[in-house]
């Protein structure tokens, strides 16, 4: 997953840098970083982001703009009960 596929990913999450890094508990900087190509993710986040790419069709759509990030927030989900929501195939 290059820096344009690692964009349009967070894009259609409708999060900031930040708040994607969050996901991955990584900074804002960081996913800046992978973005513009001045860093790659290591293979583990890479994994993380193509499970997430593929579960997006799955969650919830709010005026056209997916909301996972206030789902994440609302329901005080940290990073291992995502990581195990998105690597869950039911």
């Amino acid at each position: 997953m290059g820096p344009v596929e690692i964009k349009s990913l967070r894009r259609q999450t409708g999060m900031s840098q930040a708040e994607f890094g969050n996901l991955f508990g990584v900074a804002g900087a960081t996913v800046c970083h992978w973005e513009t190509g001045i860093r790659t993710p290591t293979p583990i986040y890479i994994t993380c982001m193509i499970q997430l790419r593929k579960r997006i069709e799955d969650i919830v759509w709010t005026k056209g703009r997916l909301c996972l990030f206030q789902l994440l927030e609302q329901n005080k989900v940290n990073m291992s009960a995502f990581l195990t929501w998105i690597f869950n195939e039911s």
